[in-house]
């Protein structure tokens, strides 16, 4: 199934995952005539950490869309154990796991669902369809991929066939910059420290990419998409 996920505007901005003050100790700069550069390396550390990892650090809100809900039609008279199954892409579960119905998140962690709304197939009085907001769903924070589902004994609704006739708001990170696991932060400023040294696209004729250091504090984490 097709989705599309933005970042949505948060209000205050998140505090970035380190205080200048950090990221200078690190980089070992004691003048100020680089601090707009350095807040702005440290925002593109986190952001090449996070996509490595695919998850998101300092809490943020995202808006995922889709086609339709998920089908919750059995297909099979056996439904897969937890961990058997893995999603070959983010929206849906396959039909033959047993969570069928499931919204699967293609990030996380996930704190919590902001909303969920949809083109119903009431019509208004110009003849399009009504945009109408469920309440009644269940979040998985704690597994991953993290999912979302309808509440027990119950399915979601019929939508409209348009583009984006399902909008789900969510909050994903670990909360505050103090929040994120140490080891993370630590990879983070070993991609800081490559950005700052190295400032073209290139070094020695190689295409600059994560440090291996941070690549092995940050794997762990990392989720791979089979």
């Amino acid at each position: 199934m097709r989705y599309g996920l933005t970042e949505l505007p948060n209000d205050p901005a998140p505090a970035p995952l380190l205080t200048l003050d950090e990221a200078k100790l690190h980089l070992r700069v004691d003048h100020d005539a680089e601090d707009t550069l350095i807040e702005a390396q440290v925002l593109a550390a986190a952001r090449m950490a996070e996509q490595y990892t695919r998850r998101a650090f300092v809490a943020r809100s995202f808006e995922m869309t889709l086609e339709a809900f998920p089908g919750s039609a059995w297909v099979g008279a056996y439904a897969a154990q937890d961990g058997e199954v893995w999603p070959p892409r983010f929206g849906s579960l396959t039909t033959a796991d047993r969570f069928p119905a499931a919204i699967v998140l293609p990030l996380g962690p996930l704190l919590s669902v902001t909303s969920i709304t949809y083109m119903s197939l009431d019509l208004d009085a110009e003849g399009q369809p009504t945009s109408k907001t469920i309440t009644g769903y269940q979040a998985s924070n704690s597994s991953w991929p993290p999912r979302i589902l309808p509440r027990y004994s119950e399915c979601w609704p019929c939508v409209a066939a348009v583009p984006e006739a399902v909008r789900i708001e969510f909050v994903a990170g670990y909360g505050e910059p103090a929040a994120v696991p140490q080891d993370i932060k630590a990879g983070v400023k070993l991609i800081l420290g490559s950005l700052h040294e190295h400032r073209e696209d290139q070094v020695m004729g190689t295409v600059n990419e994560l440090p291996q250091g941070a690549k092995a504090l940050l794997s762990p984490y990392r989720i791979f998409r089979l």
